[in-house]
């Protein structure tokens, strides 16, 4: 669950973890993107036969002006959806409807943010506009409710289109 928590940035970082050499015999980060973290620690912690934790700080992190941390919204923090939709695909299949809705959920909210930051950060680009335009027919997928989180997510799902729009045209309006 920590996944989605006020642990979250703590657990899927790369940096302050130490992992067996045998969860990486299929388990890559993805070349070139980043949120690379985001979208394999979940992954390696499902394989992991073993997991410790420790409040102990062994391990300083620096961060500097021109980090990926520090640094403006751009067209690369799209990435994001990358790792959503295969973390979705990955969630689907574990048999956990609980964490399945939570990151679901987690989407639905990353979505919304990023229109707003890309309408906010990048008005010139038309073409990243479109497309996060575009988002709204595949911010949540269609889910069979098994659970009340699930129902939840799949009412939210249906109606999201009429809303969302509405907002979207208000803000737009007010830009």
């Amino acid at each position: 669950n920590n996944l989605y928590n006020d642990m979250y940035v703590s657990t899927v970082v790369a940096w302050n973890k130490l992992y067996k050499t045998s969860l990486f015999k299929e388990i890559r980060y993805p070349n070139g993107k980043i949120h690379e973290d985001e979208g394999t620690t979940y992954k390696l912690i499902f394989n992991a036969k073993k997991i410790v934790y420790t409040n102990q700080k062994y391990y300083y992190y620096r961060q500097t002006p021109n980090s990926i941390t520090n640094a403006a919204f751009n067209k690369k923090r799209l990435n994001i959806l990358d790792v959503f939709d295969e973390k979705i695909k990955y969630m689907s299949k574990i048999n956990n409807d609980d964490l399945y809705a939570k990151t679901l959920k987690w989407y639905f909210f990353k979505v919304i943010n990023l229109y707003f930051e890309c309408h906010k950060n990048l008005k010139d680009d038309k073409e990243t506009l479109d497309m996060i335009d575009r988002m709204n027919y595949v911010v949540i997928p269609e889910v069979s409710g098994r659970n009340e989180q699930l129902l939840f997510i799949d009412f939210v799902r249906q109606t999201i289109r009429n809303s969302f729009y509405k907002s979207i045209s208000f803000f737009n309006f007010l830009n």
